[in-house]
């Protein structure tokens, strides 16, 4: 009878021992998938995110789309919009630039700040239904490279500008609404202010200045570009 007992014993602790040893396995197993399954991952690829509200409207896109009409390929961009689906802010990059787009409810006035392909090359520009004005600085080639600030007409017309260009010193011009007749008042770097008076092609006919002397001048330029008269 003790000798039953005793295998009886050990026939319980041999049950006990395996079933906890059953029971550690399967446990671990849940909390590892656990911590798996809540691991986040660490890179996230698509080609769009859209962000929308609990009222179920979209209120930014993260996606690649041209830049312009011109683009042929797409572009990463950031676009913020407004509960009725307004475009109000837009995050651009691209071979040639980055930009960033900011508008208003109706789209009727913007400020947009761009970084040119050219190494100086910026500008900031801010435009309503009355026009736009533009300031920044312009890389035409590397001899030639303009700082300053322009003035446009609702139809996009240049109609002022104040610019500073290198060498050749500051320019201050106004325009009429053909963008070429005007005026035109230079102070180059080394030489004496002098005011013209541009024709419709944008050529100056009339120069008025000071001569190397000191003493006032006065041109008057035909269409083929010589002086027909000075003083």
């Amino acid at each position: 009878m003790k000798g039953r007992y005793i295998f009886l014993f050990v026939i319980a602790l041999a049950v006990g021992v395996a079933a906890g040893i059953v029971a550690n396995h399967f446990l671990s197993g849940k909390l590892l998938c656990g911590r798996s399954a809540v691991s986040p991952a660490k890179i996230v690829t698509a080609e769009e995110f859209v962000l929308v509200g609990k009222d179920g409207k979209t209120y930014a896109r993260l996606g690649m789309e041209p830049q312009d009409a011109s683009s042929i390929s797409p572009n990463p961009v950031l676009t913020l919009m407004d509960g009725e689906g307004n475009v109000r802010a837009k995050l651009g990059s691209s071979a040639i630039g980055s930009t960033l787009d900011l508008y208003d409810s109706d789209n009727a006035a913007s400020v947009s700040l761009r970084v040119g392909h050219y190494a100086g090359e910026a500008n900031l520009t801010v435009r309503d239904k009355r026009g736009a004005i533009d300031i920044g600085s312009w890389h035409y080639s590397d001899e030639l490279q303009y700082l300053g600030l322009v003035f446009y007409d609702e139809r996009g017309g240049s109609r002022a500008r104040l610019t500073l260009a290198g060498e050749r010193g500051p320019y201050l011009e106004i325009f009429g609404e053909d963008g070429n007749r005007g005026f035109r008042l230079a102070l180059d770097r080394g030489e004496s202010p002098m005011f013209y008076v541009l024709d419709n092609n944008g050529d100056a006919r009339i120069k008025l200045g000071l001569k190397d002397d000191g003493n006032p001048g006065i041109s008057f330029v035909d269409k083929d570009g010589k002086v027909s008269w000075s003083r």
